[in-house]
């Protein structure tokens, strides 16, 4: 900017400064001459002062409503006489050309003041006098007012038509929150989010705000639903393996019972779960399901779910079955159960169990403690097992 351009502005502003100056002196002509200057160059508390000034003192009643209707185009909504000029000029003037403006700016203060019921019906009226309000703002209004059902439906004919942009993601925000508030759909509303073009972007959101947060009230009744789609559950599962959801709660869908125990779940996930889950029986389907299928890593897990329970006969006759483990840590876990077995449970143990995998667990990783028990059961078949060193329990 020249220093020339610079000076011609200046001196602009103090002519304008100088002619407001003297505005408590003019009559009201020029009272509202100054007022239009004063909105034309931007200067609104001004003009608003002038304008307000200008109404209280016109005699003229269409000056009257001609500085009103200025007003409701320049003052806040959250301005105190806002209300008055929009309730004035709708009832003198029904068929004015700005009737619909003033419908939606008076829905507008009632939508400020979070009275939702009354802004909707005034917003509604402005719709009827041909003011054009989008869907997503009538969305709006209706969730703000508690119909979340109203305004789910909206948020998604509206996101049925939108491609990818900012506002397609603040639309499938909209929709994952008003979920989240209904919980599990009725089947009408079920059936327009599965034939929504944008159904797993919206799945991952609400998926993603229970993994983050876990806040909502019925978490399992909204995720079990979204599990209902066969496609979205598989994908799940793969997700399962990178260990990123639920960080909270590792293991929340387990305990809620949302993943099929049926499932190929990936194994470090479940044993991690079974290193921490205080509701162990959540967690036995799981278990049982690997173990049908041989996995003894998942035995062993199985058997420290058991134990913790207070199970330990339960625990150490399902530990004999891992034949397969030689881990010295399993040894000194299997050792720890049988010391606390029972006279009574010992026997149970040996009577109720098959022989052959205590001769094979013997054979190949015996304990000097169980192995004097079972040659005092029955010296003939356990005298010829050699006496291994005793693994540590420390």
């Amino acid at each position: 900017m020249s220093k020339l351009t610079s000076m011609k502005s200046v001196v602009l502003s103090i002519a304008f400064s100088s002619i407001l100056s003297m505005k408590l002196m003019a009559d009201e002509a020029s009272r509202l001459s100054l007022a239009l200057t004063a909105v034309h160059e931007n200067q609104t508390e001004l003009a608003i002062e002038l304008l307000e000034k200008a109404f209280e003192t016109s005699s003229s009643q269409e000056e009257l409503y001609r500085i009103a209707n200025i007003l409701t185009e320049i003052l806040p909504v959250n301005h105190s006489a806002l209300e008055g000029h929009l309730l004035y000029l709708i009832q003198f003037l029904p068929h004015h050309l700005d009737y619909g403006r003033w419908l939606f700016r008076l829905g507008e203060v009632f939508e400020y003041r979070e009275d939702f019921v009354r802004a909707e019906d005034w917003i509604l009226r402005a719709q009827a006098h041909g003011v054009s309000v989008s869907t997503e703002r009538m969305a709006t209004l209706k969730w703000n007012r508690g119909n979340q059902r109203g305004a789910l439906e909206s948020f998604l004919s509206v996101a049925t038509k939108s491609e990818d942009s900012p506002k397609l993601e603040e639309l499938i925000s909209s929709i994952s929150r008003i979920w989240l508030e209904l919980g599990r759909l009725e089947p009408s509303l079920w059936r327009k989010i599965q034939d929504s073009p944008h159904r797993k972007r919206i799945f991952e959101q609400v998926y993603r705000q229970f993994s983050e947060q876990l806040e909502a009230a019925n978490p399992s009744i909204i995720l079990s639903q979204i599990f209902e789609v066969d496609s979205y559950y598989q994908e799940y599962l793969i997700r399962m393996s990178r260990f990123q959801d639920f960080p909270e709660d590792p293991c929340f869908l387990f305990r809620q019972q949302l993943v099929r125990a049926s499932s190929q779940v990936p194994i470090p996930r479940i044993l991690d779960c079974a290193e921490g889950v205080e509701d162990l029986d959540s967690l036995l389907p799981y278990l049982e399901a690997h173990q049908v299928r041989g996995d003894e890593s998942f035995i062993w897990a199985q058997a420290e779910v058991l134990q913790r329970e207070g199970k330990a006969l339960e625990a150490f006759k399902l530990a004999l079955t891992a034949v397969g483990n030689n881990h010295p840590d399993f040894l000194k876990f299997v050792l720890s159960l049988f010391l606390k077995l029972s006279e009574s449970e010992r026997q149970e143990s040996i009577e109720s169990s098959p022989r052959d995998p205590w001769m094979f667990w013997m054979q190949q990783r015996s304990i000097p403690v169980v192995l004097d028990y079972l040659r005092a059961q029955d010296p003939e078949l356990w005298q010829y097992f050699e006496d291994p060193a005793a693994p540590s329990t420390e």
